[in-house]
């Protein structure tokens, strides 16, 4: 009897550290930061964010996709090569300056909804511009959003927020230097219906005032932001919006 136990828990052991072994073996080490992604994850941050995000990956993205658990809850995104569309519906959109996209994973309760503006060249003008979304037959889950702004220069969290019933914008100052100007959004929104998110860059230089002067609405830029009063005409740039279902 001893010698059938001791044989049963040797066995137990051993499955025990092949399971262990097995799920650091998937574990992927990336970074001066050595972050660790699962091949899911990793597969995700280049197709949404771009393979330079590996090695320099701020600490709250990291966070942020770690927090997804895109292994249990999946992720909606879907980069097409088709590129200066004017119809502001799908998942990723970019011109020769600016890109723009909309990722979703949803668990049970929620969703979680990532978007992310990207400066593919330098901009001319660095004043306020506007990131936002707008909810269709859905809510936010709660009132936690962040809005991050990062650059060769540095970066950090903006919080110059307008919140509306259907959805909410933030004015971010771009950096006064700097390169590889990124602004990302995290939001929690009901699992149902759909997300319209929109990135819009000021053509000259404005106030903080001026450039929340906004409703949101499906008849605004990127069908989110129709700015409005005399200030904000022609202001900025008309960006296609993106939009994702949850």
């Amino acid at each position: 009897m001893k010698m059938k136990s001791m044989k049963k828990l040797i066995f137990a052991i051993t499955i025990c550290l092949m399971c262990t072994l097995n799920t650091y073996a998937k574990e992927i080490i990336v970074g001066p930061e050595k972050y660790t992604f699962t091949e899911k994850e990793k597969e995700y941050i280049i197709d949404f964010y771009g393979e330079d995000y590996l090695e320099n990956m701020p600490a709250s993205t990291y966070k942020w996709v770690k927090s997804l658990d895109i292994d249990t809850n999946g992720i909606a995104f879907n980069k097409t090569t088709d590129t200066n569309v004017a119809n502001p519906n799908g998942t990723y959109f970019k011109n020769d300056d600016e890109s723009l996209a909309i990722s979703r994973s949803c668990n049970t309760d929620f969703c979680s909804v990532t978007v992310l503006a990207r400066w593919l060249s330098n901009p001319k003008t660095r004043s306020y511009d506007v990131i936002g979304v707008r909810y269709s037959n859905t809510s936010a889950h709660n009132d936690v959003r962040t809005t991050t702004v990062t650059s060769s220069s540095g970066g950090g969290n903006q919080s110059n927020y307008r919140v509306l019933s259907n959805g909410f914008g933030n004015s971010v100052k771009l950096p006064d230097s700097g390169s590889n100007i990124a602004v990302e959004q995290h939001l929690y929104v009901e699992a149902t219906g759909r997300v319209y998110a929109s990135y819009q860059h000021a053509l000259r230089s404005t106030t903080l005032a001026t450039s929340k002067l906004y409703d949101i609405s499906a008849g605004g830029y990127g069908k989110v932001f129709l700015f409005t009063g005399a200030a904000a005409n022609d202001l900025y740039d008309e960006f296609t919006g993106v939009d994702i279902a949850m």
